[in-house]
């Protein structure tokens, strides 16, 4: 049996074959005290499995979604060494932009994951994963950060500016724990298949119980903001939080809509 959690460090080996393994994310062990023990956990884009399984060690079951084959295998043989609490951790095949949940967990995380889709579909991914989220429950994010320009150099990834994650989430109406994100521009290396940056935001979100009073009042407030000076920022609120409106309804004209608050 792997001791856990120093066995997330490199590399070990297993009946005769390289287990490779990581450390849990540090949002996620941020969070994990604000969770009540036993909560229902979706890990979006779980890669190995590490966030899923640390948090199964400490008393919650987690429903793991990753679509690269190679990493559910891995993770598969992590949990199957570590045995025990880590079995709390189901991992299964799936693709994170298929996202099909209506408030059914009490947390969802997406830890360096959304750079490996565009940034259209990280939005929607985003959208997806608060609608699965329960009220009172949490996302946790760790995403990489870009200026707006070095964004236009990689459409295909989604690379967020400094503040735009915790914006995002204030404008569905959801109360931010917690959020770091570094105030230099960072380097990005275009050397890999996908982007790597010297840096990422945090985000660690609360959804608000009465979801839909507190979206209507937003609008309100965007609305009249919006005569006031300063109107970007507010014009940019309310176009985010008119467009979840149009989430299922209207696909197109949702896009439409963050595609407008994003070039604000």
């Amino acid at each position: 049996m792997i001791s856990f959690p120093h066995s997330f460090e490199g590399q070990t080996t297993v009946e005769g074959a390289p287990l490779v393994a990581d450390r849990p994310d540090g949002v996620v062990l941020d969070a994990e005290p604000l969770l009540a023990r036993g909560s229902y956990v979706l890990d979006v884009g779980s890669g190995r499995g590490t966030n899923g399984t640390y948090l199964a060690f400490q008393g919650h079951k987690v429903h793991s979604l990753e679509l690269n084959s190679d990493y559910l295998e891995n993770g598969r043989r992590i949990i199957g060494a570590l045995g025990g609490l880590a079995t709390a951790n189901t991992m299964v095949q799936g693709d994170m932009r298929d996202l099909n949940f209506r408030e059914e967990f009490d947390a969802v995380i997406a830890t360096r994951t959304l750079q490996l889709i565009a940034k259209p579909e990280a939005y929607q991914v985003i959208h997806k994963m608060r609608e699965a989220t329960k009220p009172g429950g949490l996302n946790i994010i760790n995403a990489f950060v870009a200026e707006p320009d070095q964004q236009a150099e990689m459409p295909n990834f989604a690379l967020f500016e400094h503040s735009e994650l915790k914006t995002l989430y204030k404008a569905a109406g959801w109360g931010v724990i917690s959020f770091k994100s570094p105030n230099e521009r960072v380097k990005l290396d275009y050397t890999g298949a996908v982007p790597g940056c010297g840096s990422k935001a945090q985000l660690i979100a609360r959804k608000p119980v009465a979801t839909e009073t507190v979206q209507q009042a937003l609008i309100a407030q965007a609305k009249l903001s919006a005569l006031l000076p300063n109107s970007n920022e507010a014009r940019k609120r309310e176009l985010i939080a008119l467009a979840q409106n149009y989430y299922r309804s209207d696909p197109e004209h949702y896009d439409d809509l963050m595609e407008e608050a994003a070039a604000l």
